[in-house]
């Protein structure tokens, strides 16, 4: 339910209904959607 919910929340940010792959956890249709769904660390703050 999460997980629908924060889409919901990328898809109002992007303006665009979204075609999502759940094992990729991707965007098929939007890659502007990328920069709120993975985010770029800097060097040394990365998640491992």
């Amino acid at each position: 339910m999460t997980e629908s919910v924060l889409l919901g929340n990328v898809a109002y940010r992007t303006g665009k209904q979204l075609d999502w792959d759940a094992a990729a956890l991707k965007a098929t249709n939007c890659p502007e959607a990328d920069q709120y769904i993975k985010k770029e660390y800097r060097k040394g703050w990365e998640v491992a």
